[in-house]
């Protein structure tokens, strides 16, 4: 499922989706960020972003993957993401 948000006080266009659990279908569009560098999956099958800062992050369920027009990834909580970015 693709979703595509702004943030509240920004114009940016985002996509976000929320890191699937161990049975749930994995967002198409991952694939994409696996071919740029930015996600992978590490030993255990589990997800890691590398975020903006370039430290790699493990995703765990319930967070959201959000991917900024321009690159960036972020990885962000699913609380701060429903304060910050609205859909559009």
């Amino acid at each position: 499922m693709k979703n595509y948000y702004r943030k509240i006080d920004r114009t940016a266009k985002y996509i976000a989706a929320n890191v699937p659990g161990v049975f749930d279908p994995i967002p198409s569009w991952f694939e994409l960020l696996v071919q740029e560098g930015t996600l992978r999956y590490n030993n255990d099958g589990m997800i890691e972003v590398k975020v903006i800062t370039g430290a790699w992050q493990l995703a765990n369920s319930g967070e959201v993957v959000v991917l900024q027009q321009g690159g960036d990834v972020y990885l962000v909580e699913q609380e701060d993401f429903a304060r910050l970015w609205i859909k559009v």
